[in-house]
Parts: structure tokens; sequence; C-alpha cells
């Protein structure tokens, strides 16, 4: 796609969004492709979060989606992605982003 249409990040997250549709505990938003996992005790975690990676990664490869080595992180016990904050309690709003919003100045007009 040559660079500069506006239409580019819609429609690079429509193929993202086709090409990984159905995959268990994973999200797509633009490139950032995050693979998710639950369960009752840290084993089935693991286990989930195995299938989760392996049918991704068959996907990616089947769909000719190149993924960098450099960027991905794996199994991590907390993650932030896209303002969030995910552990094993849950998610909630990355802590600093909340400092940075907490911390402006108040408005005077």
């Amino acid at each position: 796609m040559p660079q500069g249409i506006s239409s580019a990040p819609k429609n690079y997250q429509h193929c993202q969004d086709k090409a990984l549709a159905g995959l268990n505990g994973v999200e797509v938003i633009a490139d950032n492709i995050l693979c998710c996992s639950s369960g009752e005790t840290i084993e089935d975690t693991l286990k989930d979060h195995n299938s989760n990676l392996l049918n991704l990664l068959d996907c990616a490869c089947s769909m000719n989606l190149e993924l960098k080595k450099k960027k991905s992180r794996l199994r991590l016990d907390q993650v932030t992605y896209m303002g969030n904050s995910f552990t094993s309690e849950g998610h909630r709003p990355d802590p600093m982003k909340v400092e940075t919003i907490a911390s402006m100045p108040q408005p005077d007009d």
C-alpha cells in the first residue's frame, strides 16, 4: 500500500482483524498483537496460553504475516497494552497514564 493514503491504517486494521479472526485469546490493534490466557490454576493458564500462542503462530504462518522476534515478549506475568495493565489479578489503567493525567495542571479558563 503506498505511503500517505489516509485510509491505510483502517485497511491495515481490517486485514489484521480478518487474518486473525476467531483466535481465542488474541486481540489485535494495528500492529500490536496480544495473546492472553486464563485458567483456574497456573498449569491450566499455561496450557491455555500455549494453545492460544501456537494457534496464533500457525495462523500467522499460513497467512504470511511476519512477526518481529525483537518486538515479541512471551509468557509475561504483567503486560501493558494500549493503555491498560494486565496481570493475573485482572486489568486496570496503566499507572503511568493515570499519573500523567493526575499531574496535569488544572485548567484556568
